[in-house]
């Protein structure tokens, strides 16, 4: 089976982590005797202006109408679609199975530009073979905004939890290793970027520090267009003593910090289609609390593996976090077991065998 990968993300050596679910992707398809990635057109990075990201795009969608006319494969597997809808709704199918994955952000925006494009997708999904989705909450998503129909609908969570990188590690190594000290720790691990929910977890290491007088440090990892605004946000809430600040780090860097943490904040006040930094998170036996919104909610269980506060709100943040500390260590313990169970369901080999038994069974039908 020969598929014709297409994203506009994709990583590369300057952001190794930009589309990096789609490397991965791409990797397992590769890794199976039955599958083989013969054509793969993508932008593996963001324009830095509009006319560079024009361009781009012009590039990207010549490529893509090129290997279309001259390639040869049995499946278009299509990452992003909304991005792709305006050369592939113009193209003829030639037989060939066409799969639409979306991942949320591409469909969760609004505005002229956003809903014209919603438009024309909409028309393309009519089109397509398969529509694979992340979540229930995104299927569900895509049944109202684009009429996906229930049979079209495949959930795949994202390629999965890759166990290769994300794994228990004994919590005080963990801590050796990146060099903090030995007490109640936090963490938050994604991009500096509006709605990611850095503001939010920030000031509820406040909160926990000045109004519970919690001793609490705060390992955070990430990057971002508001990398300023955070280093901001912590002067002015002069808590520089309690946040451990590491950079952005690649997917295999990450286990030592997940391991050092008692708890992971998944404070995004945005639409997630599922929220996978989380059960990154529950691979590495760290429970997780997390907005009650979108994906992230469809794998948080209260009380179980993790608690649930209302999105944007660093008071109620801040008193599910005092409740975890307040946990004896037979019930944090208990806490750890149900976190690396839910992740056991999301496993990347589990994952992506499943895909791969989808797509094969559409390669059957002629």
């Amino acid at each position: 089976m020969k598929i014709f990968l297409i994203s506009n993300m994709y990583p590369s050596i300057d952001n190794p982590s930009y589309g990096v679910f789609v490397k991965n992707f791409e990797d397992r398809m590769n890794s199976d005797q039955n599958v083989q990635i013969s054509h793969k057109v993508v932008i593996d990075r963001q324009g830095k202006n509009k006319v560079e990201k024009i361009w781009k795009y012009l590039k990207f969608y010549f490529s893509i109408i090129k290997v279309f006319i001259f390639g040869e494969f049995d499946i278009v597997y299509v990452h992003f679609p909304i991005y792709v809808t305006p050369v592939l709704i113009g193209l003829p199918s030639r037989g060939k199975k066409l799969v639409l994955n979306f991942h949320g952000s591409d469909v969760m925006g609004s505005g002229r530009k956003v809903n014209f494009l919603k438009y024309l997708t909409s028309i393309l999904v009519q089109k397509s073979t398969l529509i694979v989705a992340p979540s229930s909450f995104l299927a569900d998503e895509l049944k109202v905004q684009l009429l996906v129909s229930e049979d079209k609908l495949f959930i795949s969570p994202s390629g999965g939890v890759d166990k290769r990188c994300f794994y228990p590690i004994d919590r005080e190594q963990a801590r050796r290793k990146i060099g903090i000290e030995n007490k109640f720790t936090v963490g938050f691990i994604s991009r500096f970027d509006q709605g990611k929910g850095w503001d939010v977890f920030l000031d509820a290491v406040a909160i926990l520090k000045n109004d519970y007088n919690i001793s609490v440090q705060a390992v955070v990892v990430g990057d971002g267009t508001q990398k300023n605004d955070f280093f901001d946000k912590i002067d002015q809430l002069s808590i520089e003593e309690n946040i451990k600040y590491f950079g952005r780090k690649k997917q295999n860097e990450l286990a030592y910090y997940f391991n050092s943490l008692d708890v992971f904040v998944a404070s995004s006040t945005l639409m997630e289609s599922l929220g996978l930094i989380g059960l990154e998170a529950m691979s590495c036996s760290i429970p997780v609390v997390g907005s009650n919104k979108a994906g992230i909610a469809t794998y948080i269980s209260e009380g179980y593996n993790g608690y649930l506060f209302t999105p944007g709100d660093p008071v109620q943040l801040a008193e599910m976090l005092r409740k975890y500390f307040l946990l004896n260590e037979d019930e944090r313990s208990r806490f750890s077991t149900q976190a690396k169970l839910t992740s056991k369901k999301y496993v990347s080999e589990r994952v992506h065998q499943e895909l791969i038994d989808k797509l094969e069974s559409l390669d059957k039908v002629k």
